[in-house]
């Protein structure tokens, strides 16, 4: 089993939560889940999750704090903090 670390954003404004829909070409299905991706070498979670959603949503974040990680099948899986938001930074909505 190939494991990698993974940071992602919890993004909350206006009471509606960021989600990203990626297409999964293996099995021909989408699906939706936090925004967010691999940690690269070098690359600490908190740096991994602001390039993540940089390349994803166009968004640049600002941590507000780390909630937690958590470890699936030995595998390490991080959950960043969301961002703080200012005043009409997101260009999509978010």
């Amino acid at each position: 089993m190939i494991c990698k670390a993974r940071a992602q954003a919890v993004i909350i404004r206006s009471g509606r939560i960021l989600m990203a829909r990626h297409f999964d070409l293996t099995v021909g299905e989408q699906y939706w889940c936090l925004p967010g991706g691999g940690v690269e070498p070098g690359e600490t979670p908190e740096q991994a999750v602001v390039r993540e959603l940089k390349e994803e949503t166009g968004l640049n974040i600002r941590i507000i704090r780390r909630l937690g990680a958590d470890f699936f099948s030995g595998c390490a899986a991080w959950l960043q903090s969301g961002p703080h938001l200012p005043g009409g930074s997101d260009r999509r909505n978010a």
